[in-house]
């Protein structure tokens, strides 16, 4: 075998990838035979970082969409006994919400090298949210015809079953009638399992095979004499047309949409669903790459045949590329575009938070997607632990299929059928703390059309 500096570079980086070792160094050496000095020797040397992480921890997110006050414990090992299995668990418990979820992942089936091209990874989860929501006078044209998807009154009374739903009707979309001592709560609950199989078809590709059944359930609640006229799914805010398109902001509404299942009745839905899987890795660094590529296509399938409540597609391609610049600086170009087909439950929606639209304390959702964002990785340090980061994020959603949203007057508000644009630029830090096994450990600061948010995260943003 011919030995090349970009064959050592590329056994570096794979071995740096794994995340098991704290430093990796190379030392070539003549020989073993003085005779064929063509001869060489490779001397790696390892060392083994901490492969347990524990966590704890507590956050707080205000307004009707946030969690409110909330406390997360949780334990982690990537490489159990030096096999390279991994295993974690993981509760969040508040005032709105509850979840936990067990994983474990096997990335080397078998001990043959064909069978260890393959990997195995597997989920167990509940999760358990409550929301509160103001409520408005609903226009004339909205309360036509009642909703009849307040299956539980509230305590004391409230708006009975499908049979009864109230004599006076209401809708989340903000407009000057709010009515006030009055919320809507809005329950949401999953419980279910998923496992993917993958095999790496060469160093850089990798196809996988994912299953996830699971049983989901929605509800909304009212208090007497109200009911929810012509609103199905709680998801986005007001729109406002700017120079830059529209952009929304603020208080959450509903959306009547025939791309969106409507799970809204308290009932449990089964869903079941498969997820074909292709990607392409050669980055030289996962958690601070300089150069190489990260793309990932994947299509999940739902429909009766599998026992879902559910029939749709969900297709997804998510691409990322990066450059060295600047002598020790990256630069990373980073695009998601996303389609769906059928209806779907809200939960499978596209979601826009302030981990990729860093400019906005509120989420997005969409049944369309297209994100576009650019970061220039610029060192401080000699070893790239501490950076700052230049930024801009573009993303836009739509809701196929949606109903205009109306205001008092029956006029429109704004369409989500149509795209709806956001963007913000900023500037960030990213740290690792090496002593807790910590990897960029992220920190930005953004302006979007508007506003400004702060974000948090762990991990690179792309």
């Amino acid at each position: 075998m011919i030995v090349t500096q970009g064959l050592l570079r590329r056994d570096y980086e794979r071995l740096n990838n794994l995340g098991f070792f704290e430093k990796v160094e190379l030392n070539p050496k003549p020989g073993p035979d003085p005779k064929k000095p063509w001869q060489v020797t490779l001397d790696w040397t390892v060392k083994e970082q901490r492969t347990g992480t524990a966590q704890i921890g507590a956050g707080y997110s205000g307004g009707p969409n946030g969690q409110g006050l909330t406390g997360t414990l949780s334990y982690s090992q990537n490489n159990i006994n030096g096999t390279g299995n991994g295993a974690q668990i993981r509760f969040e418990r508040g005032a709105r919400v509850s979840d936990a979820s067990i994983s474990a992942t096997v990335p080397y089936l078998g001990d043959t090298p064909n069978s260890q091209r393959y990997s195995l990874g597997g989920q167990i989860f509940t999760q358990n949210q409550n929301n509160y929501y103001q409520v408005y006078q609903a226009s004339t044209a909205q309360a036509v015809i009642p909703n009849p998807i307040i299956s539980t009154p509230s305590p004391g009374g409230g708006s009975g079953g499908k049979n009864s739903a109230g004599t006076i009707p209401i809708v989340l979309t903000p407009n000057q009638n709010e009515i006030s001592g009055v919320v809507a709560q809005y329950y949401t609950r999953s419980n279910g399992a998923q496992a993917t199989l993958g095999r790496r078809l060469s160093d850089l590709f990798t196809v996988s095979l994912g299953a996830t059944a699971q049983r989901l359930a929605t509800d909304v609640v009212l208090p007497s004499p109200y009911y929810l006229a012509g609103e199905t799914s709680i998801l986005n805010g007001p729109v406002q047309n700017t120079p830059f398109g529209q952009q929304t902001s603020g208080s959450s509404i509903g959306i009547t949409a025939s791309s969106i299942a409507n799970t809204a009745n308290g009932e449990a839905f089964n869903l079941r669903s498969f997820t074909l899987g292709l990607s392409h890795d050669s980055r030289d660094d996962v958690f601070n790459p300089r150069r190489g590529i990260n793309a990932t296509l994947s299509e999940e399938v739902a429909g009766k045949a599998l026992g879902s409540a559910f029939s749709y597609t969900i297709s997804t391609l998510d691409f990322a590329k990066f450059y060295p610049v600047l002598r020790n600086s990256t630069l990373g170009f980073h695009a998601v575009l996303g389609d769906t087909t059928g209806a779907v439950p809200p939960s499978k929606l596209f979601v826009l938070s302030d981990q990729q639209l860093r400019g906005y304390s509120e989420v997005f959702y969409g049944t369309q997607e297209i994100l576009l964002q650019s970061e220039l990785r610029y060192p401080l340090t000699q070893d790239r632990s501490f950076n700052l980061a230049f930024f801009g994020d573009y993303g836009s959603l739509r809701i196929r299929g949606a109903d205009p949203i109306l205001d008092q007057f029956g006029d429109t508000v704004v369409n989500y059928n149509q795209w709806l644009y956001h963007g913000d630029v900023g500037l960030g830090i990213r740290f690792d703390v090496k002593q807790l096994n910590f990897r960029s450990i992220r920190l930005d600061f953004a302006k979007g059309k508007g506003t400004t948010h702060t974000s948090f995260g762990i991990g690179q943003s792309f």
